[in-house]
């Protein structure tokens, strides 16, 4: 690998990453794949009237930090927060929305389910799912709400009402619940970019609910350096373009994204994050969170630290950066 810094001005790259992106996508003809296109909904027409040409960028907070001593740390307000609960933390998933929204902050929320997606799709929890929406109504802002992020990895055999067609009827299902009881909630799906390359061998198309009013995704540079052959380096814009031809006009929500430092190309790592930002700008994307976190026995973790936390920071102080 080369030892040369990279100096190249992330604003000169827009143009040249996005074309780059669009070059290494895989796959068929991007008209054929859509699968629907946006609701106008109160929650989502707020969120475009707060971002307009902008994009609420914001964190996963590490657990040995604080939110309010990040941001004290960064010298400027989050847009958005990444919050993820067991299906037994109800009130704190309440709590954590009604804190973010309070501080201008798009809380990007997800659940685990209480039972099985079939259960939920068949109405069988509608205590619980009711208590969560009936909860984050009485907020005084939009939110994005997902049961079940990365579902994939949580699949269980025919019968199991664990599968892509019960994730699909689930979220649906919940789409229409919380459009009647609470319409500043944007209920999302959020799976995997992996899902939608060709070797993934997944069929996207039976996953994805028809209603949702936005696509929400995880999009992460695998590259390791100590194992960089096992996953080459990829531009976050590569990733977007495998899923934006099944997003149809939907905005994006990108739930979570990251990538590694390449300690023999400084500067590199803060490319990305760069370009990734440029690219969200000009592609459709409402919200994306870093995944600012070192899950135990996590090799090589993505957390902000050195020229990544720089890059974070200095996306966050762009004027397009917005909060609610």
């Amino acid at each position: 690998m080369s030892t040369t810094p990279l100096t190249v001005s992330r604003r000169g790259l827009i143009t040249a990453s996005t074309g780059l992106a669009a070059g290494l996508s895989v796959g068929g003809p991007a008209v054929s794949a859509a699968v629907g296109t946006s609701a106008t909904t109160p929650g989502l027409a707020a969120l475009r009237a707060k971002a307009r040409d902008g994009v609420f960028y914001g964190a996963i907070i590490s657990p040995t930090t604080t939110v309010r001593d990040f941001e004290r740390q960064l010298g400027h307000p989050l847009g958005s927060r990444r919050n993820y609960h067991p299906a037994n933390q109800v009130d704190q998933l309440l709590r954590r929305a009604a804190e973010d929204v309070a501080a201008g902050r798009l809380s990007v929320l997800s659940i685990k389910p209480k039972g099985t997606w079939r259960a939920i799709a068949r109405g069988k929890r509608n205590g619980w799912l009711n208590r969560i929406l009936d909860g984050l109504a009485e907020l005084d802002g939009p939110v994005c709400f997902t049961i079940n992020h990365e579902p994939e990895n949580d699949t269980r055999g025919r019968g199991s009402g664990m599968t892509a067609y019960w994730h699909r009827r689930m979220t649906q299902y919940v789409v229409k619940k919380a459009r009647r009881r609470a319409p500043n909630v944007e209920v999302i799906q959020v799976l995997m970019a992996w899902t939608f390359h060709p070797l993934s061998r997944r069929r996207p198309k039976k996953w994805l609910a028809r209603n949702v009013s936005l696509f929400g995704i995880d999009a992460y540079n695998w590259w390791s350096p100590s194992n960089p052959e096992a996953a080459r380096w990829v531009e976050f814009g590569t990733l977007v373009d495998r899923v934006k031809r099944f997003a149809g006009d939907r905005p994006l929500v990108v739930a979570e994204y990251g990538t590694r430092t390449d300690p023999n190309q400084p500067g590199r790592a803060a490319q990305w994050m760069y370009d990734a930002y440029d690219y969200a700008l000009a592609n459709n994307v409402l919200t994306m969170n870093y995944f600012n976190t070192a899950p135990r026995g996590v090799k090589e973790p993505f957390i902000l630290d050195s020229e990544r936390l720089a890059a974070f920071r200095e996306c966050l102080l762009d004027p397009q950066s917005v909060t609610l």
